[in-house]
C-alpha cells in the first residue's frame, strides 16, 4: 500500500500528522475459477466467461525466450471493457493471467495486470527469458462485488528534511 502525504500538512518537520482517515475500494469475489490453457498453438476456442472465448496461437518457447499471441472472440465482448467502481459487474470477470512453468509454479513476469477486467491481450507478443512455459492460467472472479475498506492512520511521523 502506498499513500502520498504532503509533509506541509503537519506544519513543522519534527511533528506528527495526527490522523488520516479514508477508504479504499476493493473487488471481492464469491470465489475464483481457473482456466488453464496449454502453451501450444490450437484452433480450439476456450471459453473464459459467458461472453468471451480465446484462442492461443503463434507460441514459441525456448530456454531463453517465449512468444505468444492470443485471439479473442467476440472482439467487442462486454467482459473486456474497463470496469470502474460505478459499473455493474458481470458475474464472471478475468482478473489475472499467469504463466505456468513446466514444474507447475507461476513464473514471475513483469507484465502484470493493470486494470479490470484483465487485458488478456496485453503483452500478447510477450517475450521472456530463462523459462519454459507449460500453460497460461486465467483467473476468473465469480460474482464479484465492490466494497469500501475504511482505514485510519494515526500519529504518522513527518520525515526529517
Amino acid at each position: 500500500m502506498y499513500i502520498r502525504l504532503n509533509v506541509g500538512l503537519s506544519g513543522v518537520a519534527d511533528r506528527k500528522i495526527g490522523r488520516v482517515k479514508g477508504h479504499f475500494r476493493a473487488l471481492v469475489a464469491e470465489s475464483l475459477e481457473y482456466v488453464e490453457v496449454p502453451f501450444k498453438p490450437s484452433d480450439d476456442w476456450v471459453r473464459l466467461t459467458p461472453d468471451l472465448e480465446i484462442q492461443l496461437h503463434d507460441t514459441k518457447c525456448t530456454e531463453k525466450r517465449f512468444d505468444f499471441r492470443i485471439r479473442r472472440r467476440p472482439q467487442d465482448a462486454a467482459s473486456i471493457r474497463t470496469i470502474s467502481i460505478h459499473d455493474y459487474f458481470p458475474n464472471r470477470v478475468v482478473v489475472a493471467r499467469e504463466l505456468i512453468a513446466e514444474d507447475g509454479k507461476r513464473i514471475q513476469h513483469p507484465h502484470g495486470i493493470q486494470r479490470l477486467p484483465a487485458d488478456i491481450l496485453q503483452g500478447s507478443h510477450a517475450r521472456g527469458d530463462d523459462c519454459l512455459i507449460k500453460s497460461i492460467r486465467f483467473v476468473i472472479a465469480v460474482n464479484p462485488t465492490h466494497h469500501k475498506i475504511p482505514f485510519v492512520l494515526e500519529n504518522i511521523p513527518s520525515p526529517k528534511p
